[in-house]
């Protein structure tokens, strides 16, 4: 009996253990939100263009299916609006920076997304501005997190006690944020690693 309790507890485990370490990339479907205005262009051009380059499947949504203008002036069509997706469509979700993200602090639709994705065991890579939806959608408790140092961010969720780390990158169980743009590089990598399961999902980046 008391074998059977403990394979029963191992396989528990394990399967626990696959949710985050048991997938590729390359089988992968992402999904890139933009915000509707004064997104970062540079976090787009990255993350698309390295998508592409790797022939990997993903699609990029907004709050409505309407042209998104980036903080230097780009346009951007989304693929769809986030009515028409729900976290069981993607494999990891990635939410770009840029100012235009104090204007999504009160989405509910996407807040609610960000949690669903995240008791689905969903990776969650955000840039910049972005982290603070993750505070807001109440998805960072025994996490670890980093995001842009102003204090307007602070402001919006002052209430909600933050495992702040002063780093450039940090990683923590199935978040990946980052204070700037200035490493995507190194980001998207560190997510591939993870993703994989080479990387550390402990562990806390540069």
């Amino acid at each position: 009996m008391k074998k059977l309790n403990l394979m029963i507890i191992l396989l528990v485990v394990l399967t626990n253990l696959f949710a985050l370490t048991g997938s590729k990339i390359e089988n992968s479907v992402g999904a890139i939100y933009i915000p509707q205005k004064m997104f970062s262009y540079v976090d787009y051009f990255k993350f698309t263009s390295t998508f592409d380059s790797l022939n990997l499947n993903y699609f990029t949504f907004s709050n409505k299916i309407d042209t998104c203008m980036s903080e230097t002036f780009e346009k951007i069509l989304p693929h769809t609006s986030i009515d028409s997706i729900k976290s069981s469509d993607f494999d990891y979700l990635v939410i770009l920076g840029g100012k235009g993200i104090l204007n999504e602090i009160e989405n509910r639709k996407l807040l609610k997304l960000i949690k669903d994705s995240d008791e689905n065991k969903k990776f969650i890579i955000a840039i910049g501005f972005a982290p603070v939806l993750l505070v807001k959608a109440g998805v960072t408790d025994g996490k670890y997190i980093t995001m842009t140092d102003i204090y307007v961010l602070y402001e919006k969720v002052k209430d909600i006690k933050i495992k702040y780390v002063d780093r450039d990158i940090v990683s923590s169980k199935n978040l990946i944020t980052t204070q700037t743009n200035n490493n995507l590089d190194l980001l998207i990598t560190k997510f591939f690693e993870l993703y994989n399961g080479t990387f550390n999902s402990k562990g806390s980046g540069k």
